[in-house]
């Protein structure tokens, strides 16, 4: 049981102790002063409220992910997103087979996925998500991972960010430095580095033509 006493915090507990018949003989009464936990506790649920705030004025969906059980916690449910949900049980699993996720993403995804499950100490990723506009929208998702005082990984703080405007742009300025201005028609360095990927790529056992 706890007791407040003028800012002093104490949680008291209450042993039995007893004899070979079971019968109770006394007690063992232990008492421990918690103000600073409590104290510690009350500021981390300061700075979860604040962080809610936030993520409310920016956009941003914060997550928590409990890697012994696989479960996603989310502040709150996304009105975008489909299939974004509170909480999801088995969230690898899930995300994987939804589809939900574009599926040029996919290993990507899977990339993500092994890094939350083993724990990595900070993890990012740029996945395009299917919204509820129907449209896949690219999102940034990052996060850190809290390790126990033995120093297991056990859960992933982060957030997921909507960055589709940004990569729009960077798809543009891209396409601007691959095309020719005169022509309409990719410029010369353009088709060398794409000769030069295809050749690169693993030659299968079916004949491939390649025409520039």
């Amino acid at each position: 049981r706890e007791f407040d006493n003028a800012g002093c915090s104490l949680l008291l507990r209450i042993y039995p102790d007893s004899d070979e018949t079971n019968h109770i003989s006394g007690v063992m009464l232990v008492i421990m002063d918690i103000t600073e936990l409590k104290r510690t506790y009350h500021q981390m649920e300061q700075e979860k409220d604040m962080l809610n705030i936030i993520a409310d004025m920016s956009g941003d969906l914060l997550f928590e992910y409990d890697i012994a059980h696989d479960r996603m916690h989310y502040t709150k449910q996304s009105e975008s997103i489909i299939n974004e949900n509170e909480i999801v049980e088995h969230y690898t699993e899930v995300i994987s087979q939804t589809g939900y996720m574009h599926p040029q993403d996919t290993s990507e995804l899977k990339q993500f996925c092994e890094e939350l499950r083993m724990g990595k100490e900070h993890i990012h990723a740029e996945l395009r998500k299917k919204y509820r506009d129907n449209r896949y929208h690219w999102v940034a998702l990052d996060g850190t991972t809290i390790y126990d005082f033995m120093g297991k990984p056990i859960k992933v703080i982060g957030h997921t960010m909507n960055i589709d405007e940004r990569k729009k742009n960077e798809e543009k300025v891209k396409r601007s430095l691959e095309i020719d201005s005169m022509t309409g028609l990719y410029n010369r360095q353009t088709v060398i580095d794409k000769v030069r990927y295809r050749l690169s790529k693993k030659v299968s056992e079916q004949s491939e033509w390649l025409l520039v």
